[in-house]
């Protein structure tokens, strides 16, 4: 029992060192703190994506010619993105410059 503790204790020293220390918790501690994130990301995206369908949907005209069409089609692509990517249950791919 003493390998299996000192083995134990080897993996988690070198896991704190690799990636910062981790706290010692529960399963059910660290199940809450994972929801809780997981909470928070949604709600993000949510929030996100309210802001961007009002973008893609506004009636604005800033100069001749209308300059939001581009403000709306990176609105579009993003909401595009974000659907796609919620549905497949994977994270947003990088961003690139703007073209």
């Amino acid at each position: 029992m003493s390998e299996l503790t000192d083995f134990c204790d080897r993996i988690r020293t070198v896991a704190d060192e690799s990636f910062g220390p981790f706290p010692n918790q529960t399963a059910t501690e660290a199940m809450d703190k994972i929801e809780a994130g997981i909470f928070e990301q949604r709600r993000a995206i949510a929030v996100a994506l309210a802001a961007l369908e009002r973008l893609r949907d506004c009636d604005w005209v800033i100069s001749l010619p209308d300059r939001m069409d581009a403000v709306r089609t990176i609105a579009a692509d993003a909401i595009s993105a974000i659907h796609s990517s919620n549905i497949r249950g994977e994270s947003l791919p990088p961003q690139g410059e703007p073209k």
